[in-house]
């Protein structure tokens, strides 16, 4: 640093969070894996829509994104096939066969958790029966007040936006595990997600994002007490095979990172039971409540409180990969405070340029 500054840098803190959540329209879908809507699900093909009894129509805008800005382009009307859709089955799963014609239904509104289909496109498409154990559809919204006015059938079957059920370009996941699907007696599959908190340096903007790399220890509790691991790939993924048996599941973290678990009435501690050819899921949460701060005074010891202080990946300059430059303001008796800092080294900094 090239001002004549002493910089007295104590307590640092650190810990990592993470938060998740899935919403489209005003339905909130707890995100699960493609084993998870296969298990759930009565039946499940690839299919492609070749009528409906009802439709929509709705004006949509697409985006065109170039350097600098996103353009908005001109409104276009796109039909839907809702509410009461034909499938004609190309690849059958569960429940039905290749060629058959099937009849899916779905809630017809916008924010109702009904999904909606375009004319002569193909979906990998999950669907359980009405009232059942594992029922996909939100049947109980349809009656009376919607223009499908139906009656209880048992064996309806419904899809929704949180059923697994998608168009087939953006199925790539489902279609692996579909057409690979674990064959009797080798056991089940223990997979999840692990986020990190992201913070910019203040009590605000908390954000998540995929923790890289983040080693997974997976104890049996039974039997002979093995340990597997996983480790997460670059959107925070991991997947462990497994044999039948309980399992506990927690994140290996350095000792300065906490975790907790999401979407889970639970004790982060609790036990998965994996049976044949299913599997359990975890999704942790990675809390970073780290904290870099300081005071700052002259080279006579006074305090100094004219400007701002910066926080900059060590060994990198404007432009590099991995440059996020931050900075804090010095309060009235010269501390400041960087909050929620990432793994890594920095330097800090007065008046930061990339010769400081």
């Amino acid at each position: 640093m090239k001002n004549h500054l002493t910089l007295l840098i104590f307590s640092l803190l650190f810990i990592l969070s993470f938060g998740v959540f899935q919403q489209v329209s005003a339905c909130s879908c707890v995100p699960s894996a493609p084993c998870q809507y296969f298990d759930r699900a009565d039946v499940v093909f690839v299919g492609k829509v070749v009528g409906s009894k009802f439709q929509r129509t709705e004006e949509e805008y697409d985006y065109n994104e170039n350097a600098n800005t996103s353009v908005q382009t001109q409104p276009k009307k796109i039909t839907y096939d809702i509410g009461e859709i034909y499938f004609e089955v190309d690849e059958a799963f569960r429940g039905t066969e290749k060629g058959a014609k099937v009849t899916i239904f779905s809630s017809t509104g916008g924010g109702d958790c009904g999904y909606w289909f375009k004319r002569g496109e193909t979906y990998v498409v999950f669907a359980s029966k009405e009232g059942s154990p594992s029922d996909s559809g939100v049947s109980s919204l349809t009656y009376g007040g919607s223009v499908q006015k139906l009656k209880p059938n048992a064996e309806r079957l419904w899809t929704t936006i949180c059923a697994g059920t998608r168009e087939i370009k953006a199925a790539d996941e489902a279609l692996n595990y579909l057409r690979n699907l674990p064959k009797a007696g080798a056991g089940g599959m223990i997979l999840g997600r692990i986020d990190e908190s992201i913070k910019d340096y203040s009590n605000e903007n908390l954000t998540g994002k995929p923790m890289v790399d983040a080693k997974i220890k997976i104890q049996q509790i039974d039997g002979e007490k093995k340990v597997y691991y996983g480790t997460s790939n670059q959107n925070g993924y991991f997947e462990v095979k497994v044999p039948i048996g309980r399992y506990l599941v927690l994140p290996e973290l350095s000792d300065f990172l906490t975790f907790s678990t999401s979407y889970e009435d639970e004790d982060e501690n609790k036990i998965l039971e994996i049976k044949d050819q299913k599997c359990g899921t975890k999704i942790f949460w990675v809390t970073n409540n780290s904290e870099i701060k300081g005071k700052v005074v002259d080279a006579n010891g006074k305090i100094f409180t004219d400007g701002s202080i910066d926080l900059i990946p060590f060994g990198k300059n404007r432009g590099d990969d991995g440059f996020d430059y931050k900075f804090a303001i010095i309060e009235d008796d010269g501390t400041f405070s960087f909050k929620g800092v990432p793994l890594g080294k920095y330097q800090i900094s007065l008046n930061y340029t990339d010769n400081t």
